[in-house]
């Protein structure tokens, strides 16, 4: 059985993990509250009715803290697929740092091999979807928006234009 590829904002989980705090949070909080009103109400109470509710309270207690751990846990796990995904772009990302050089380079004229990259590169562009496609680095198409006949940004993946 083969897996699909799972593409998710790093942005997105931790929003996700953000919020699950927020709502962990706010359960401690009534958790804490209804803890304080049934030992108040515990301490002027008797009878079997009263023996019957502590119990039921805090046996249904022991759910309520297992339910805030496992909010804890998810929360921590998004943040850590958060943080590895991130990385990886940024990993991925620093491998289009040489193209993103080599166009800062030749929009500032700086240096003859620079330009003669450029040159290489466009002598085997083809245009598509108004983005001139260079060619596919580790899987990835790399392309640059040309604006008025002048080489713009080089980007990652040009079957989208940022």
């Amino acid at each position: 059985m083969t897996l699909g590829q799972v593409r998710v904002d790093p942005d997105k989980l931790e929003a996700a993990a953000d919020s699950i705090s927020r709502n962990r949070e706010a359960m401690e909080r009534v958790i804490r509250e209804l803890l304080q009103v049934t030992f108040e109400l515990q301490m002027s109470w008797e009878g079997i009715a009263h023996q019957r509710f502590f119990d039921e309270f805090f046996s249904k207690k022991r759910s309520m803290d297992d339910l805030v751990k496992h909010l804890h846990h998810t929360e921590l796990e998004l943040k850590k697929s958060a943080k590895t995904f991130r990385e990886v772009d940024e990993k991925a990302y620093g491998n289009f740092n040489l193209l993103n050089n080599l166009s800062d380079a030749f929009l500032r004229g700086s240096g003859r091999a620079a330009g003669t990259k450029v040159a290489e590169l466009t002598e085997f562009a083809s245009a598509e979807n108004g983005v001139t496609i260079f060619g596919e680095y580790n899987g990835v198409r790399v392309g640059v928006i040309k604006t008025d006949g002048e080489i713009g940004t080089i980007f990652p993946d040009a079957t989208q234009q940022p």
